[in-house]
């Protein structure tokens, strides 16, 4: 995992140096790649002070097939007014898809098993969302859904623990 890691980042390192930056990373975890495509992808934005992390989740017939069953999610405080208040909140986040930075997304192509895994956590989030705070926000949230279909995102964990700042995630990815 650790090798995979690497690859990840060197990626997105020289992806900000080259052309690369503008082509999007998908990584297919499926063992048979010829069925439907079911997509998690995972993504920060970069137009707020502190940065935001979201999930994406869509199936895909095709290459050439519209995306379908396409939703957005993100964890956040809820709000009196506008003072935030320590309770979470998962929310509708499409909004987010037009601030992510150029490296600022990865999409990975799972079994139909690994979606709905990916997709109960999102639920179980909605459902019953933890406390929100600056140890425990929407970096976990993302955390969560990449371990549920098999990704062990190393830094996510050590960014958690250490600074719980998710612009640091943005400076990361590029």
């Amino acid at each position: 995992m650790k090798q995979f890691f690497i690859l990840m980042v060197s990626f997105f390192w020289i992806g900000s140096l080259t052309h690369l930056a503008a082509q999007k990373l998908e990584i297919d975890l499926r063992e048979d790649t010829t069925n439907k495509k079911y997509v998690v992808g995972l993504a920060v934005r970069n137009d707020t002070y502190t940065g935001h992390a979201f999930v994406i989740l869509y199936q895909q017939e095709n290459k050439t097939a519209e995306k379908q069953d396409f939703k957005v999610y993100g964890y956040y405080p809820k709000t009196i007014g506008t003072v935030p208040i320590p309770i979470g909140v998962v929310k509708n986040d499409s909004n987010c898809l037009k601030h992510i930075p150029p490296n600022g997304d990865m999409y990975f192509i799972v079994d139909e098993a690994a979606y709905y895994k990916a997709k109960a956590v999102l639920e179980r989030w909605t459902a019953n969302p933890p406390a929100f705070t600056l140890i425990l926000n929407c970096i976990d949230m993302l955390d969560d859904v990449a371990m549920s279909i098999g990704v062990n995102l190393p830094l996510l964990g050590q960014f958690v623990s250490d600074t719980a700042n998710p612009k640091w995630i943005l400076q990361t990815l590029k």
